[in-house]
């Protein structure tokens, strides 16, 4: 069995160390990989801001993450995009915290304006889900119609759709 070194010393903990060490509790918690990813993405983002290769992590406070928020906004992002940043970098921070590698505080996420999608209405609905006569129709009419009816009556998100093998029916 390999054994590890343990840093015990806080004060002199790294980013990237930690970052590395937060990634392998993901994993172990069976976040997809896709969430990993993101986590990944996210935290190297943050960590060019802050402009330091691998930075000592306990510089990371309440007050940098406030000029990370700031910083993302006069780059011209939308509020929810900033939001979307904010909270990988607060899962990781949290967990940071949890563990006593750095000093609670809270982060708080961007004010953003709620924005209603427009829906179909429910003539529009009837209209989608008539059956096109499968002699008449094309090929494209027709997956098109299975499509819908497969979103709607299940309620998946697109990329899950997509992302079914023939193996998973």
């Amino acid at each position: 069995m390999k054994r590890i070194k343990i840093n015990t010393n806080d004060a002199n903990r790294t980013f990237n160390d930690t970052l590395t060490e937060f990634i392998r509790y993901c994993s172990l918690s069976n976040l997809s990989q896709r969430t990993i990813e993101f986590y990944e993405e996210t935290l190297q983002f943050f960590s060019r801001f802050i402009s330091n290769v691998d930075f000592k992590l306990n510089i990371v406070n309440k007050s940098i993450i406030e000029e990370y928020t700031m910083s993302l906004k006069a780059s011209g992002i939308k509020n929810v995009s900033i939001n979307t940043r904010l909270r990988g970098v607060r899962a990781f921070t949290y967990w940071c915290i949890e563990r006593g590698y750095i000093k609670p505080f809270k982060i708080n996420l961007v004010k953003q304006e709620e924005i209603i999608k427009e829906t179909y209405t429910d003539d529009e609905i009837k209209i989608l889900l008539v059956k096109p006569d499968i002699k008449k129709c094309s090929f494209t009419e027709y997956r098109d119609w299975v499509v819908i009816n497969f979103l709607i009556g299940t309620g998946v998100r697109l990329s899950t759709l997509t992302a079914i093998n023939i193996g998973d029916i």
